[in-house]
């Protein structure tokens, strides 16, 4: 391979450690990134260069000034002092450009994907995916995920929607789903979890998991540099939900709830447990073939339990003017408004 071609491929390399830091990276440039590193050899030994540069350099950043091998100024004033300045900015370059690449590469040989896939649900439909491990995950309407399976641990991305998790027990292999703010790591056991905006509810149907703040590089969140503080994680039990809302507190009060109702969609059966309205119509909107919109905010907040057949959507909804100040409005456009009674 050519110098030029060595350039070109740690530029691109570069760009997507860089690309990669964001927490916001989609699904589908996760993907794309996992189709680059397998496309050829030389894109993971150029996420070894950088990974391996950097890790210098950050124990250089670390070490005791005093102790680094820094030129003197003997060295600097000596006749060949322009070869110690050569050696030295050479250096400090690599550290720097070795520090804006936050590096993947090294991590990516030591927990190679040995399977990843996408999979995604529309309206109303649900779908069955059982993992090679045996595990299986229910897919809940209008939802989104990434199975990411590597050699020392089993990762779920789910971006949108809700999905049910029954996993199976390999200790040397963690079970982590991330969704949204939140990290939920499965410790022999079956639970959902559902994905509204930033809000993350998580139910235990059977066993525990620990459920934490999601870190905030994709280093971290794959696993390769770092994993979840324990002091920040709680555990949660067999029969309880932890709801997340990130523009309230990172972790909500938890609440009691009955095992049956963790996924009761799986069974037909969408549940709310005091979720505000604009959630409820939110979790609705991927159910109902007809859109649901509220009209006026003031109402958004009103605090909503109840079990509604995901087959009865509308009726439902007819019956809520009935407990709340609130009335239903037609749109031109086919939707059904919630409005405040007038």
């Amino acid at each position: 391979m050519s110098v030029d071609d060595d350039e070109a491929v740690l530029t691109q390399a570069g760009e997507w450690l860089l690309e990669l830091q964001s927490p916001n990276i989609s699904v589908e440039r996760i993907v794309l990134w996992q189709q680059w590193l397998a496309r050829s050899e030389r894109h993971a030994r150029a996420f070894d260069e950088l990974h391996r540069t950097w890790r210098f350099s950050d124990r250089l950043l670390e070490s005791d000034r005093a102790a680094l091998p820094w030129p003197t100024a003997a060295e600097l004033g000596a006749p060949d002092a322009p070869r110690h300045r050569t050696h030295w900015r050479r250096l400090a370059l690599s550290a720097a450009a070795a520090l804006a690449a936050i590096a993947i590469g090294l991590g990516l040989l030591l927990y190679p994907a040995s399977d990843s896939q996408q999979i995604a649900t529309t309206t109303g439909e649900h779908r069955e995916l059982t993992l090679p491990d045996g595990s299986h995950i229910s897919i809940g309407a209008d939802s989104q995920l990434l199975v990411t399976y590597r050699t020392k641990r089993r990762s779920i991305e789910l971006t949108r929607g809700e999905a049910y998790f029954e996993v199976a027990k390999d200790a040397a292999r963690p079970f982590s789903v991330r969704a949204g703010t939140m990290s939920v790591t499965a410790l022999g056991t079956a639970f959902n979890v559902r994905l509204n905006g930033d809000r993350v509810v998580v139910g235990v149907a059977e066993g525990t998991v620990r459920v934490a703040p999601e870190p905030t590089t994709l280093l971290a969140r794959i696993g390769i540099d770092g994993d979840i503080d324990p002091a920040r994680a709680t555990r949660l039990e067999m029969g309880h939900r932890l709801v997340a809302e990130p523009q309230t507190s990172s972790l909500a009060k938890i609440d009691p709830i009955a095992p049956p109702s963790v996924a009761g969609w799986r069974r037909g059966r969408l549940e709310y447990v005091g979720d505000p309205l604009a959630v409820v119509v939110a979790d609705l909107n991927r159910y109902s073939t007809q859109p649901i919109v509220i009209d006026d905010p003031a109402i958004g907040t009103l605090r909503v339990t109840a079990s509604v057949s995901e087959t009865n959507i509308m009726g439902w909804l007819r019956t809520l003017p009935s407990s709340f100040p609130l009335e239903l409005v037609a749109h031109d456009d086919g939707a059904v408004a919630l409005r405040k009674r007038r």
